[in-house]
């Protein structure tokens, strides 16, 4: 939650302006490269603004939040173009008329309070009012979601007339038995033996580097990226997700090389 204070002209570019707000509650943490925008926040005054609809179950209500179609824009680059715009003008009149993406620019302690900087774009017709209170939330920001359902469905198509091979296939197996391919067994015992194997390959790189070997460096992970590397290991179907330049296609490499 937070509080809107006053605005000043923008640290990145000219033409544009930051938000200040202090924060009421909650955390947030800054994003490793502030210097590269993503607005990824979603940013709605906390008022009644929840909308009701009418169902064939009755009534219920949804935030403004809900309402944002992030496929709608998804892979589109903001603040949004003259080319690009059309895309926001379809998302629901309430969200353009009551929502801001938001990209955390920084966060810094004056007085005794937390003051958090956002850069923002759309809905021109809401305007931000010193002293109320404005919830900020993270955006579904998916860069993987059609990827993800390509390959699936590539795998289903190479399947062909060979039914045999249908419990094999990731795609298949989620709609046919989802719970059998989370406990396959014959994917289990793979997988327990591939984690073996995991630390000792680290291990082999780390001393590779003391020996001054730079590739073998090049290869070692973070511990979020090994995180990552022993969940795809021990799982029959892992997404594995980051924008760019969080070093995912490191964890995709380091996975072909354990599978060698």
């Amino acid at each position: 939650m937070l509080e809107y204070q006053f605005n000043k002209p923008s640290s990145t570019a000219t033409t544009s302006v930051e938000h200040c707000f202090r924060l009421v509650s909650g955390t947030l943490d800054m994003p490793s490269d502030k210097d590269r925008a993503f607005f990824d926040y979603l940013l709605v005054e906390d008022c009644d603004d929840t909308v009701v609809f009418d169902n064939d179950f009755g009534q219920s209500s949804v935030p403004v939040e809900a309402l944002f179609d992030d496929l709608g824009v998804s892979g589109l680059v903001f603040p949004l173009n003259t080319y690009t715009r059309s895309k926001w003008n379809e998302q629901h009149l309430i969200v353009q008329k009551n929502l801001l993406v938001a990209d955390l620019r920084n966060i810094d302690i004056q007085d005794h309070s937390t003051i958090i900087v956002l850069q923002t774009w759309g809905g021109f017709n809401m305007k931000l009012i010193h002293g109320r209170h404005y919830r900020l939330s993270p955006r579904f920001v998916d860069f993987n979601l059609a990827k993800i359902l390509s390959t699936l469905l590539e795998l289903d198509l190479r399947l062909g007339s060979d039914t045999s091979a249908i419990p094999k296939v990731p795609f298949l197996h989620l709609i046919t038995n989802p719970r059998l391919l989370a406990f396959d067994k014959e994917a289990s015992d793979m997988s327990k033996t591939i984690l073996k194997t995991e630390p000792k390959i680290q291990s082999l790189f780390r001393e590779l580097h003391e020996l001054g070997s730079d590739p073998a460096g090049a290869l070692m992970l973070k511990s979020s990226q090994r995180r990552a590397a022993r969940r795809f290991l021990s799982q029959r179907l892992t997404v594995i997700w980051g924008p760019p330049g969080e070093l995912v296609f490191d964890v995709r490499c380091h996975l072909n090389i354990d599978d060698i």
